[in-house]
């Protein structure tokens, strides 16, 4: 899967890797543990994000100091965790010429270059580390450490469903390298701030219940986080609050950032929430998928109520 990426990568000197909008721990985790890696294989290589980043995941990633190059320099362009060019924001644009992605989301991709996708994986972390297994690179202590944030952020702490035996043995061959996992656990799941309990506060009093409530959907607004004083990319886990609740098959979380509607579906069921995503223009996994809007509040949640509906028995 990976010879023709592995082909690239060793003829190119400068190499630009980018990933999604509003980047999670997945994107940044397999970027920068890829970014570490081919720097100490001898090459020149850089994350390229959006915008700047503030969420939890990415203040415990590693190498994130800056190698000085610059995107319109690079000979090579990779995205990751990226399932097309249009997810990949203002930086589309530049996604041109000699270009690659790793991937592991299961929807179609628009991507024309070389590409390796694994729709099985519960990350793209898991495929970054088997390329690197594949090049022959070590893992080392900080690759490990973002290999690992990218492949617990994904699989929900290895409580999803997408988490495989594959999965839990990659997890098993990171510890090794000695990485402090209980640490990153308590940053990502078990340290909030006041302003996210605020917005959580909100997020409770703001459920809506559809279908004898097997449809649970929670939307908040930018004056809500406004309000709390938290920005909307550091109160990623709401999007779980919905689903969490007893005879919940789909959740719906919706929050607006800037001009723009973020939709996230969650399944607990046989439900494929990446298809109705699809209808939307999004896509996704199975049982998680999103799509970004610019409907009103109000017609949004009517259209994915029904949606949803027209899917459940």
């Amino acid at each position: 899967m990976f010879e023709s990426i592995i082909s690239l990568i060793e003829k190119a000197e400068k190499i630009a890797l980018l990933t999604h909008v509003y980047p999670d721990g997945d994107a940044l985790g397999s970027s920068y543990a890829l970014k570490l890696a081919l720097c100490g294989a001898g090459k020149k290589c850089e994350v390229f994000l959006e915008e700047e980043c503030r969420t939890k995941e990415f203040s415990i990633i590693v190498g994130k100091e800056s190698s000085g190059i610059k995107l319109e320099d690079c000979d090579l362009k990779i995205a990751l965790d990226c399932s097309g060019t249009d997810r990949l924001g203002a930086l589309g644009g530049s996604f041109r010429g000699n270009i690659a992605a790793i991937d592991h989301h299961v929807t179609e991709t628009d991507f024309k270059g070389c590409l390796a996708r694994d729709a099985s994986a519960s990350a793209t972390g898991e495929l970054v580390y088997e390329l690197l297994n594949e090049m022959n690179i070590p893992i080392t202590r900080d690759i490990a450490n973002n290999l690992y944030i990218a492949i617990s952020s994904d699989t929900g702490s290895f409580k999803y469903s997408s988490t495989t035996p594959k999965t839990m043995r990659i997890a098993a061959a990171l510890l090794e390298t000695g990485i402090d996992f209980a640490e990153i656990a308590r940053v990502l799941y078990d340290t909030k701030t006041r302003e996210y309990l605020n917005v959580y506060k909100k997020a409770i009093d703001s459920l809506e219940f559809y279908k004898d409530g097997k449809i649970a959907l929670l939307a908040l607004s930018k004056e809500d986080f406004e309000n709390a004083g938290l920005d909307a990319t550091l109160a990623s886990a709401v999007v779980t609050l919905p689903g969490s609740v007893k005879g919940v098959l789909v959740s719906v979380y919706i929050r607006q950032r800037k001009d723009l509607m973020k939709v996230s579906l969650r399944s607990n069921c046989d439900i494929d929430v990446a298809e109705i995503a699809e209808r939307f223009g999004g896509g996704g996994h199975i049982h998680a998928a999103g799509y970004s809007t610019k409907k009103p509040m109000d017609e949004l949640k009517k259209e994915i109520v029904a949606a949803i509906e027209g899917s459940i028995a």
